[in-house]
């Protein structure tokens, strides 16, 4: 596949584009799941905020596609957060994913990569392959089992990011509209409310719940009342996983693990970050350690 000419280029995004299709077929083809065109409209066709589709063609066929869009962080630098990523099952193995971030890192700057524990040891391998580097991991946890390393306390340009992070969701009512109204796959939830904000999730198909904390910025003293506002809302569930944003991390940690302990949430998964191009020395201090513990 590597001696056939692979051209990058940035595609069109519009919703009802011919390259969407394609990349849809190709959802379907690597996946086995049918899912594709809707999840391309909602993210490319409908996202009110600017995102790059970077693509990987061969005479003509669309053999892999870097979704990215541009985030500021508090430091100051701007990096490009990683949307989606998928590569023709013919094109694993050929670099083709280096290719294509090299291309968004030329046109966004560097690249923010989240990647959940479902498959750590792949995904690991992957972004080592494309020489970035891992910076930390947050918890692992597994009901009431679990142990929260020591994490240091933010700093208050973290927490001033954070805040903004809310405050920019709240207002903008398209993105908001956008991610929680039209979402074609899954089905949002306000869980409770409290002083910090409301306690979102996503339901997934199956009924497990997925607590999104992006809407929450917290201290650690917030905890109880966050625990207190979502009790209710996610008993009926069989479990529970935590996506945790980088700039929340030591926070959301605790977070889970006070759920797990009142719950006996069957498990809680955390995220990892990889960061391109440049090491944050940031984020290096806002990670805890990573458990062993298996993704059930």
């Amino acid at each position: 596949m590597r001696q056939r000419a692979i051209t990058l280029c940035t595609v069109s995004a519009a919703e009802d584009s011919a390259e969407l299709r394609e990349l849809s077929v190709l959802h379907e083809r690597t996946f086995g799941r049918p899912s594709g065109l809707p999840y391309y409209r909602w993210m490319y066709g409908r996202n009110p905020e600017r995102t790059t589709l970077v693509a990987a063609e061969c005479e003509g066929e669309i053999l892999g596609a870097l979704g990215v869009r541009r985030r500021q962080m508090a430091s100051g630098l701007v990096c490009a957060q990683l949307m989606d990523m998928i590569v023709a099952p013919a094109c694993r193995g050929s670099g083709l994913f280096a290719d294509m971030a090299g291309r968004a890192m030329e046109t966004v700057g560097p690249i923010d990569f989240w990647f959940s524990h479902a498959n750590p040891g792949g995904a690991q391998a992957l972004v080592r392959k494309a020489a970035f580097e891992i910076v930390g991991r947050i918890a692992v946890l597994e009901g009431a089992r679990g142990r929260l390393s020591a994490a240091g306390a933010h700093s208050p340009s973290q927490a001033a990011f954070a805040d903004a992070t809310a405050d920019r969701l709240v207002a903008n009512d398209a993105e908001a509209t956008w991610r929680f109204g039209e979402h074609p796959l899954f089905a949002y939830s306000v869980l409770g409310t409290s002083a910090m904000g409301p306690v979102i999730a996503k339901e997934f198909a199956d009924g497990d719940l997925s607590l999104l904390d992006l809407m929450t910025p917290f201290q650690g003293r917030d905890l109880p009342e966050l625990i207190r506002a979502a009790d209710d809302g996610w008993q009926s569930w069989s479990r529970i996983y935590f996506w945790s944003a980088p700039h929340l991390s030591a926070h959301a940690g605790a977070l889970a693990m006070g759920f797990a302990e009142r719950a006996q949430a069957r498990y809680l998964v955390g995220r990892a970050t990889s960061v391109a191009g440049q090491r944050l020395a940031d984020f290096s201090q806002w990670f805890v350690s990573a458990s062993d513990t298996e993704y059930m």
